[in-house]
């Protein structure tokens, strides 16, 4: 099967990255479905690395500027427009079996004004509403919602969602390629909160958590500051209660840090040290000594790679009852799903971590978050709709 996948021109795909959880799905997709014998093209930033054929858009992802500061809407909208028009040229020049859509590419009125018509799955990343309470879909007309175009969501919990405004066919859980991860069963005494740091995030409260229980936190993370949301809870929220900081630790030293942090004392209030941002590999290391993975989320996460991500190490997730958190952490099993905002739940919950077994943490992510099994079934989901 010839496929092209669309990914986004914010970010380059690249097996190296920091921030970017669409890029990673998009890489992930692209060296299995060459694993498997399908012609692979990816539409993204030229400075990105692929495993099939790489179609380049814009000269290089728009946030990977020296300075993030300096990124704003305006260039993001260039940079789409420019992108739209190489997926354009791609589809007519290569002629692909099937569009997976990472975009989305049907916002794009260039695009529906090209009258292609090439069987399309469009797969739902984001929020039906973002933070500033705008629609990723705003009012879907019919040329967008046809036979030619169809929506898979991540989760059961984003579907719910947007099948209030679209026709959603579809639901394909994200997945990690499982072998990639190192499984560590003897874990070491720090708790790990991993993600953009951020009101939704919930990182104050994986502190607060810590210093209940006296115990060491890892905070790791981009602050992008060039959102002043962010930048004013990072400044009152986060940072004000950070103790250490550790930036950019190389991953070769993480083993060695996080055996000196074992043999620390914490204290009575525990200990909070912030990394930084981390890369996958650094972030693995991260993963695989934590005692627990701490997920206060505030929003509907459609779906959260960091949990299964931490999981595949034998790492147990505490995380609030939200978005799709039940459909990926088994409660009780391999980590705890407690109420939203209750933060007394969290605290005993994460008291709790070392009842839970990490093989079995491991093998749930193995059987049911494995690449193999999300790709095989994106390409059940191409078939149908070429059939249709």
């Amino acid at each position: 099967m010839k496929i092209l996948q669309v990914s986004k021109p914010v970010l380059p795909v690249r097996p190296d990255m920091k921030y970017g959880g669409v890029e990673r799905v998009v890489r992930d997709l692209d060296q299995e479905f060459v694993r498997q014998g399908h012609e692979s093209f990816v539409v993204a930033p030229a400075d990105s690395i692929v495993s099939g054929t790489l179609i380049p858009s814009t000269n290089r992802g728009a946030w990977t500027k020296k300075d993030p500061i300096s990124y704003d809407e305006r260039s993001k909208a260039k940079a789409v427009e420019r992108h739209t028009r190489k997926v354009i040229q791609a589809i007519s020049e290569i002629k692909p079996d099937v569009v997976h859509d990472h975009l989305p590419l049907l916002m794009q009125r260039r695009y529906l004004e090209s009258g292609l018509r090439v069987p399309t799955l469009t797969t739902l990343h984001g929020a039906l509403q973002s933070e500033n309470g705008m629609s990723s879909i705003p009012n879907p007309t019919p040329e967008v919602v046809n036979l030619w175009n169809n929506f898979a969501a991540i989760s059961e919990s984003q579907r719910a969602f947007f099948s209030a405004v679209l026709p959603v066919g579809y639901m394909i859980h994200n997945a990690i390629r499982t072998k990639d991860y190192p499984f560590e069963p003897e874990k070491r005494d720090y708790l790990l909160s991993l993600g953009k740091i951020g009101l939704n995030k919930g990182q104050e409260t994986a502190i607060k958590v810590a210093r209940r229980l006296g115990k060491k936190l890892v905070i790791a993370g981009p602050v992008h500051a060039f959102r002043d949301p962010i930048q004013d809870y990072w400044k009152t929220k986060v940072e004000p209660n950070i103790d250490e900081f550790h930036l950019d630790i190389p991953t070769d030293q993480i083993n060695e840090f996080t055996e000196k942090l074992q043999r620390r004392g914490a204290g009575r209030e525990g200990l909070v040290i912030y990394v930084g941002e981390v890369d996958d590999a650094q972030k693995k290391e991260w993963y695989r000594y934590a005692s627990g993975f701490s997920m206060p989320i505030r929003w509907h996460e459609p779906f959260g790679l960091v949990m299964i991500e931490a999981m595949s190490t034998g790492t147990p997730v505490v995380a609030y009852n939200m978005g799709a958190v039940p459909e990926i952490v088994i409660n009780g099993r391999t980590g705890y799903v407690v109420q939203a905002e209750n933060i007394e739940q969290f605290t005993e919950a994460t008291r709790n971590l070392e009842k839970i077994d990490p093989r079995r943490t491991r093998d749930h992510i193995v059987r049911n978050f494995d690449i193999k099994r999300q790709a095989e079934r994106y390409i059940e989901a191409f078939q149908s709709i070429i059939s249709a």
